[in-house]
């Protein structure tokens, strides 16, 4: 999964009695991706957060923007997004050929976003939420809600105003069970009381009369996702029937789905705290409760290496208190390697232009063009994912792929590595830098 990396352009806050709002826009590409997170108790223990993302271009997130329920960041945000962006033109779109199977070669939640709106328009769906939740590991009650959103109108907006994902009934239900779930399973609008029936009154309100849910889980851990859809179409004039004839499809996206936001998310705290592999593996041998003389005796240090200089590095980046907070924040983010030893992983590399680091900012790089201080390679999963990521930054050509072995918990491949394996080398002062990558294929 080739994520490109968000850069964060700004943020707003705005307090209340008990609640704190904190709406981050970013860049991603081309795109916007706008965080609205809610953090219920901030500070405290059992602190709760609910954060909505909307991620397309600007104008298209501006309207939704200007009608958040907090008039300071309604006024903040959309003013910003007004003065950042109103000379970037509007993206047409993202075509999508080949169904669930085009997931592999997005590239941002943007993307992500408007393949799924369109993956989901011939079942009559006008909306999704693709929402991924991480409970408490003791009391196992969500504690953080991620959601990203398209097509809702606003409605989420005053979701997370009124607290409803406290109450909302296909999120209890997701959290125990993979099954999926209708909003007629819940009864009629007209017998529901209370919350249910005022959330079940305002989702029509904007437009949003069949709801269906897909739950999937994370084994081994406490996170969990759910892809709700949702039709203008009232349930008794068949609104549902579309979901319900198309269930293995949906549960199969909702999980793609999910392994994509997490794959995303990992990768962007990769970057932000700036982990290698190493560090993966100490994280992992704390975690697992081995002593700082095994990660010594593992990695050929003293024991005094490993408590005055490599647990401190990693202590760092984590921006913990000790070791063990460290490896249980990596432990939380599903940073950690599910397996030890080696996998094979693919690398790009063209005759012309070097091996093939990455994007920024949708431009590809290479290392005889611009290395720009990159010192790893792209590693690909396989190779039909790798042509798709390829294809989707406009590489079609011109270049071969070379199978190399890395740790299991690297998503890179170092330089020291490629050449192992026979790559050409890009430790090259004199090497040119351009930005503009868009004439060389």
């Amino acid at each position: 999964m080739g994520s490109e990396v968000r850069r964060l352009v700004k943020m707003f806050v705005s307090t209340g009695l008990d609640y704190e709002i904190k709406m981050r826009i970013y860049e991603q590409d081309a795109d916007v991706v706008v965080e609205r997170e809610t953090l219920i108790g901030a500070g405290r223990e059992g602190e709760v957060s609910f954060t909505l993302v909307y991620a397309d271009t600007a104008p298209r997130i501006e309207g939704l923007i200007s009608n958040d329920p907090d008039n300071h960041l309604s006024m903040r945000g959309t003013e910003f997004l007004t003065s950042r962006f109103q000379y970037r033109p509007v993206a047409r779109g993202d075509s999508v050929a080949d169904q669930i199977q085009t997931l592999a070669g997005i590239t941002s939640e943007a993307k992500l976003s408007r393949t799924i709106l369109e993956l989901i328009k011939p079942l009559g769906a006008s909306a999704f939420v693709a929402m991924n939740v991480s409970s408490d590991p003791q009391t196992r009650q969500p504690r953080t809600h991620v959601a990203l959103v398209a097509g809702d109108n606003g409605f989420l907006q005053v979701y997370a105003e009124k607290r409803w994902f406290a109450i909302d009934p296909f999120l209890t239900h997701a959290a125990a069970s993979n099954t999926p779930m209708y909003s007629s399973t819940i009864g009629l609008l007209e017998n529901l009381t209370g919350s249910w029936r005022d959330m079940g009154v305002a989702a029509r309100s904007y437009g949003l009369c069949s709801w269906a849910g897909f739950p999937t889980h994370r084994p081994g851990t406490n996170d969990f996702g759910i892809l709700y859809i949702a039709s203008p179409t009232l349930p008794a004039d068949g609104g549902e029937r579309p979901f319900q004839e198309k269930t293995v499809y949906l549960r199969g996206l909702a999980a793609e789905i999910f392994d994509w936001q997490l794959a995303a998310r990992r990768a962007q705290d990769l970057n932000d705290r700036n982990f290698n592999a190493r560090d993966l593996r100490v994280l992992k041998a704390v975690a697992s409760g081995n002593t700082a003389k095994d990660i010594a005796s593992a990695l050929d240090l003293s024991e005094r290496d490993v408590l005055k200089r490599v647990f401190p590095e990693v202590v760092a980046k984590a921006r913990t208190r000790n070791i063990r907070d460290a490896a249980r924040y990596a432990a939380d983010r599903g940073l950690l390697p599910t397996l030890d030893g080696k996998k094979v992983v693919y690398v790009a590399v063209s005759d012309m232009h070097g091996v093939y680091l990455g994007t920024l900012f949708g431009a590809p790089f290479w290392s005889k063009i611009n290395p720009s201080g990159i010192r790893d390679a792209f590693a690909f999963a396989t190779e039909p994912e790798a042509r798709e990521i390829l294809s989707s930054v406009g590489i079609n050509d011109g270049y071969r792929f070379v199978r190399v072995e890395v740790d299991q918990s690297a998503d890179t491949v170092a330089e020291e590595i490629c050449v192992a394996f026979g790559l050409p080398g890009w430790n090259d002062p004199n090497v040119l830098s351009s930005r503009n990558l868009s004439s060389h294929g």
